[in-house]
């Protein structure tokens, strides 16, 4: 039996991008609400504006957060957006947020049932840590039930958004196991794969559209079960 492999006792799960994608997809969504408050910008606009707008904001931000500058955060990035609307904050941005709080407007990929199975067959804990605010937890807790609220990490919350390495330490300490002992999976190359390595924990890149083809990626998550076998022989 492979004894690193055995030292784990949870699995972390990225959110958005990883068990989760929105649904329809955020542009479309910005382009109907735009619309409806009286924007005229082609899709495409929105598209590029949002874009380098997300960009631009998340740097400037750095990787410290909470819940009232993850708010601060998108409102600016809508205002950035909508250049063409005068009052965002008078309806539009509040849209848009109570939009991407319901769990209706998300979708599950498809092979999240099989990997949460495999977890329960190795009989770990699981649970997500997602860049994300308190919005993720009423998301989660409907359409992935088996996951337990008190074992969803939002970044909002801890005060740090990955790859910080205090994100990752006090999860450690919520759940009081060593770095070893935790495996997180996500799709993001720098804020899961390299910022869970570089705090010690087991890491894997879910990457769907095998652009990657190391040891530690997955191409579906379906393939965690072959994973966990063989780092048990």
């Amino acid at each position: 039996m492979n004894v690193k492999r055995n030292s784990i006792q949870v699995v972390l799960f990225d959110a958005v991008g990883t068990l989760l994608q929105p649904y329809p997809q955020v542009i479309d969504v910005y382009h109907r609400v735009g619309q409806h408050f009286g924007s005229r910008l082609p899709v495409h606009v929105i598209e590029q504006r949002f874009r380098q707008a997300f960009q631009r904001h998340y740097v400037a931000a750095g990787l410290n957060t909470s819940e009232t500058m993850e708010r601060l955060r998108w409102r600016s990035v809508v205002a950035e957006v909508f250049s063409d609307i005068e009052d965002v904050e008078g309806g539009l941005f509040t849209m848009l947020w109570e939009h991407f709080a319901m769990a209706k407007h998300w979708r599950v990929f498809d092979d999240v049932v099989a990997a949460l199975r495999v977890v329960q067959r190795h009989h770990l804990q699981v649970g997500i840590a997602s860049n994300f605010d308190m919005r993720l937890k009423p998301i989660a807790s409907e359409l992935l039930p088996m996951i337990q609220s008190d074992h969803v990490f939002c970044s909002s919350s801890l005060g740090f958004n990955k790859p910080h390495q205090d994100f990752f330490r006090t999860i450690e300490e919520e759940l009081s196991l060593n770095p070893e002992q935790i495996l997180l999976v996500g799709d993001d190359g720098k804020n899961d794969l390299c910022g869970a390595t570089k705090a010690g924990w087991h890491a894997l890149l879910v990457d769907r559209h095998r652009t990657h083809v190391e040891a530690n990626v997955l191409h579906s998550l379906e393939e965690l079960d072959t994973w966990f076998d063989e780092r048990s022989e």
